[in-house]
């Protein structure tokens, strides 16, 4: 039988739902090994001031999930992937510029 989307479609969603779960239930085992129960949304991570590091791996989850799902076939998919990873950052880098330009020059005008 012919697949529709290729064979390494379903071996890719299938290794993306692996990840996923892999780590989901490793985030208690990390937190218990720190000697605190962590709780999501209540108790921010501890990264300090290199917090805004924990945008990329976010952004590669997002990307390698996203392109998993919605393209129909894998021949391109690292460099979607990757496409996909720096259109993201450079948006969150120019909002954060943006932003910064209306904080610091635009409303200590007004």
């Amino acid at each position: 039988m012919k697949h529709r989307h290729g064979p390494n479609l379903h071996r890719a969603r299938r290794l993306t739902a692996v990840v996923g779960a892999v780590l989901i239930l490793a985030m208690p085992t990390v937190a218990v090994a720190a000697g605190s129960s962590y709780r999501p949304f209540l108790d921010p991570i501890g990264s300090g001031r290199w917090w805004w590091f924990l945008m990329l791996p976010l952004v590669v989850g997002i990307s390698v999930v996203y392109k998993a799902i919605r393209l129909p076939t894998l021949n391109h998919y690292w460099a979607q992937v990757l496409k996909m990873i720096a259109q993201i950052m450079a948006a969150m880098v120019a909002m954060a510029v943006g932003l910064y330009i209306v904080v610091q020059v635009v409303l200590p005008m007004m």
